[in-house]
């Protein structure tokens, strides 16, 4: 190649070749990078705290996580009891109001269907026994329940979600289950629900003959905390027209 040819070549290629005075470094500058940070920390607290409804409406059922002892944020802040607690007309329509009698009707009913204790034969006066002994485990559930419930300032009552949609509203009754709203509407592990069920399996255990094991009072602990997840279910459908039990949604 000529000596011509060569000076041509590095005429075109010099101008496409970045100076040291013009050349970009390849990492962004340390201020562009303090303001991306800035940025993405200020969207990722508005998308945690000001839009969480939103968010977990595009989860499976409205679930969010919660936590047994601090409170989170829970997926439909609005759901609330507007005002105090009313706790002595509500525990007492737990223990004598007409779902209290549903209630025992439903497990005396089962027990003599079922003919337990097999020592209790299916008559009128083994379905006495069974009513009567029913009636004491309910009384303990909601004494204890309650109890314990004004002791963690907890609402001891179901509160319907505010929420719309089915998967989130049977999100709701699930973690109504084994979860409830202390008095800032802060959802909370169930304790109160819990020991309810197992101070009931342990008086019903001692009051019918051989139901006083550890398995058959495990067993039924468990089964009534299960139970609720109807309760619930109820009280959420029949939720309709009552809208001064929950408060509007937080903006």
């Amino acid at each position: 190649m000529t000596l011509l040819g060569l000076l041509a070549i590095a005429v075109v290629t010099t101008p496409l070749l970045p100076s040291a005075a013009s050349a970009q470094p390849l990492l962004p500058s340390t201020a562009l990078c303090t303001t991306l940070c800035s940025t993405s920390r200020t969207t990722l607290r508005s998308a945690t705290a000001d839009n969480v409804p939103e968010l977990v409406k595009r989860r499976p059922f409205g679930l969010a996580p919660d936590s047994a002892s601090v409170g989170v944020i829970d997926p439909y802040p609005g759901t609330r009891r507007v005002g105090d607690i009313d706790r002595v007309p509500e525990f007492t329509a737990d223990v004598i109001g007409w779902v209290a009698l549903g209630r025992v009707l439903w497990s005396s009913g089962y027990d003599q269907f079922a003919e337990s204790p097999t020592t209790w034969p299916r008559d009128t006066e083994s379905y006495g026994r069974r009513f009567v002994t029913r009636s004491a485990q309910l009384v303990s559930i909601e004494v204890v329940r309650h109890g314990i419930a004004a002791a963690l300032n907890r609402d001891p009552a179901y509160v319907p979600c505010a929420c719309t949609g089915f998967g989130a509203r049977l999100g709701h009754v699930t973690k109504g289950v084994v979860t409830d709203f202390d008095e800032d509407g802060t959802r909370r592990i169930g304790w109160p629900r819990f020991a309810g069920a197992l101070a009931g399996a342990v008086v019903l255990g001692q009051l019918q003959p051989g139901q006083g094991g550890a398995g058959t009072v495990a067993f039924r602990t468990v089964g009534t905390v299960a139970g609720s997840f109807l309760g619930n279910a109820a009280k959420e459908i029949l939720r309709s027209g009552k809208s001064d039990v929950i408060r509007p949604q937080t903006p």
